[in-house]
Parts: structure tokens; C-alpha cells; sequence
């Protein structure tokens, strides 16, 4: 099929272009280093572009390749305790002083591939930290019981998201702001959606409820025979 043979060539092109890209940045180096004080601050400043260049096409290349396999299933499917894998998560995050990451409801036990819904959660927990625009904040995650499914919310108090962008935001390669202002390849949301839409749910984006500035995430999981909260 065309999507399997996309999803063979990121593969492939993933790999492949990894050894030469490291071959880029050594040279780089080997450059700045033999040259010495020869370079004047104009190259020392162009060498570095460089490095970061490359730096985020190595990015790019991971995670074209961690899109073709986001629609396989990574691991087992078992009953998952979303809030303990919060927990979890947020001791391994790195948030900024100012910002606070709240849980604010109970949370569900899912079945779920453990390793793609943590994915999913740092994925959009980053991306909230990520493009914060002030010093001091909240990230707010929640969840709601529907009849056949749960709704979690992760919201924060940022710039939020124009409505035009809405939709693009979860296709490939899209950013909101340049990619010398917020490092990213642009596929993060892409990722995340294609997990969710894999194990049967769906995720768009808002405006907070209420009025209130920032942007809301909502997404859906299938409920499993685990649906107490925990």
C-alpha cells in the first residue's frame, strides 16, 4: 500500500541519513578546532549554525521515524493506571520555575500500550511547556467520563492556538513559530494523533473553557473493563 511504502521510506531515510549527518558535524569541529584563532567571530558564528543545522535535522529524522511507527503497536496492550503514569512522567519532565503542571481529577485505569500513552501525554505536556509565553503558569490535565469513552483535558494559560491553525497543527512538519525561536521538528502533534487515532480516539484543540486565555487539548480513549478511578 502507498502509506506502507511511505512508512518504509521514512524508515529507511531515517537511517541512511544518519551516518553522513554525523559525518557533517564532526567535520564541523575538526574545523573550529585546527583552525583555532584563525576563525574570526563571523565563522565561529556560521560553524555553529551549522552544528545546529544538523543538530535539528538528526531531530527531524527521529521523528519522521518515530511517525512511521506510531501506528504499530510498540508493546503490550494492558490495563494502565493513567495517574501513576502521570506521576511518573512528571518526575522525569523538566518544567521551568513559574510553571506548575496540576492534576486535577482522578484518573481512569485504560487499556493501553503504557509506552504510547506516556508518549502522548509528554508529547502535549511538553508542547504546553514548550510555547508558554510568560514566566509563571499553569498546566491543568483533567478528565471527564462519557458513556463509551474518557475525555482527558490538558489545558494551559498560554498564547493559545488561532483558530486557522487548529487543523494543521496535528499534520507533519507544522509549526507555529519559526523553528529559530522554538526548537522542533514539527511532528510532535502529528505523532500524538496518529497514537490516538490507532487505539480508536480522537483529539482536537480549543479555546479554554469559560473565556479564559491558553489552549485545550482534548482527547478521547476507548473505555476499557477497568473504568474505575484510581
Amino acid at each position: 500500500t502507498v502509506i506502507g511504502e511511505l512508512n518504509n521510506f521514512a524508515y529507511i531515510a531515517s537511517h541512511d541519513l544518519k551516518a553522513p549527518l554525523r559525518a557533517i558535524d564532526n567535520l564541523s569541529q575538526w574545523i573550529e578546532e585546527d583552525a583555532g584563532q584563525a576563525l574570526t567571530e563571523d565563522s565561529k558564528t556560521y560553524l555553529g549554525l551549522l552544528r545546529g543545522r544538523v543538530s535539528r535535522l538528526d531531530t527531524l529524522l527521529n521523528d519522521l521515524l518515530e511517525y512511521s511507527r506510531a501506528g504499530r503497536l510498540h508493546g503490550e496492550v494492558r490495563p494502565v493506571e493513567v495517574g501513576k503514569s502521570l506521576d511518573d512522567l512528571l518526575a522525569l519532565i523538566s518544567v521551568p520555575d513559574g510553571l506548575v503542571v496540576k492534576i486535577k481529577s482522578a484518573m481512569p485505569v485504560v487499556d493501553a500500550d503504557p509506552l504510547a500513552l506516556t508518549q502522548i501525554f509528554s508529547n502535549l505536556i511538553s508542547n504546553a511547556i514548550k510555547h508558554h509565553d510568560k514566566d509563571d503558569g499553569t498546566i491543568e490535565i483533567s478528565v471527564a467520563e462519557r458513556e463509551n469513552f474518557w475525555e482527558f483535558l490538558i489545558e494551559d494559560d498560554g498564547p493559545g492556538i488561532p483558530p486557522e491553525f487548529r487543523e494543521r497543527i496535528f499534520e507533519i512538519f507544522q509549526t507555529l513559530r519559526p523553528r529559530d525561536d522554538v526548537e522542533g521538528s514539527g511532528m510532535g502533534l502529528a505523532i500524538v494523533k496518529k497514537l490516538i487515532d490507532t487505539a480508536g480516539g480522537r483529539i482536537s484543540v480549543s479555546n479554554r473553557p469559560g473565556g479564559k486565555p491558553g489552549a485545550a487539548f482534548r482527547f478521547t480513549w476507548p473505555k476499557s473493563n477497568h473504568g474505575a478511578l484510581v
